[in-house]
């Protein structure tokens, strides 16, 4: 049975693919590349960000954040957050990093600690995410900025939505023209 990658994993392993060729009969991964190059246009955040968490690039890590940064700026003043820039641009890490790792730090996803820092696992779970491996948002940050971290990753959620449906809508595109060829 053959795998089903979504787009996310598609564009990841485009991202790091040293052979980028384009077929006339399928599509390959520089379809992927050119599809998230277009959504870009629109929508560089997700795209950056897409880059950074499924390619697992440190630079577009760093753009992300100036990105995000920009962003979360930008929707402050219109909507008028009382949080300072400092505030935002140390909470906008912390949502970045939530949103982009998305395991617990203090077991780094393994659901139990180490002990004594060997690389042995304790038998008990992880005091912070319970032996999940994943973080709460309301855990991840302190509490009297859940609210406002939810606002942030949701402009986070909104990038990634934008570029997985720009990104959905030209590959369809090149898959009807195939189709047709």
């Amino acid at each position: 049975m053959m795998e089903v990658r979504t787009r996310r994993e598609r564009y990841g392993a485009a991202a790091s693919n040293g052979n980028l060729r384009q077929r006339d009969d399928r599509t390959t991964d520089a379809d992927t590349i050119a599809a998230a190059g277009m959504a870009g246009v629109r929508e560089p955040l997700g795209v950056a960000w897409w880059r950074a968490k499924y390619s697992n690039d440190r630079h577009a890590y760093r753009h992300t954040q100036s990105l995000l940064m920009l962003r979360v700026a930008h929707v402050a003043r219109r909507r008028r957050w009382p949080e300072s820039p400092k505030v935002l641009k140390l909470l906008a890490g912390k949502v970045m990093a939530w949103a982009t790792f998305g395991v617990c730090p203090a077991c780094m996803g393994r659901g139990r600690p180490t002990i004594d820092g060997a690389p042995v696992l304790a038998d008990d779970l992880c005091p912070v995410c319970h032996g999940d491996g994943h973080v709460s948002i309301e855990r991840a940050v302190d509490a009297k900025h859940v609210g406002r971290a939810k606002d942030i990753a949701q402009l986070l959620a909104e990038a990634d939505h934008q570029v997985d449906a720009a990104m959905w809508a030209r590959l369809g595109q090149r898959v009807s023209a195939i189709v047709k060829g």
